[in-house]
């Protein structure tokens, strides 16, 4: 029963310890302090728009509808 627990406990701590700080910040996200992509908004918020730093290109379209 203690080996399983400290099994647990080293596998939260060893996930915990791998986690990124993202950020975003004048449309563009930092991940680890490193941008990333760009991205924006349409229509009210429900359409967003993800693109390369160097490109105008789209790479990801989502849209929310309710």
């Amino acid at each position: 029963m203690k080996s399983l627990l400290f099994l647990i406990i080293l596998i939260s701590i060893s996930t915990i310890s791998y986690s990124q700080k993202v950020k975003i910040k004048n449309d563009i996200a930092y991940v680890d302090g490193v941008a990333s992509v760009k991205w924006k908004t349409k229509s009210l918020g429900n359409e967003m728009s993800v693109y390369a730093l160097d490109s105008e290109n789209e790479d990801i379209f989502i849209s929310f509808q309710s």
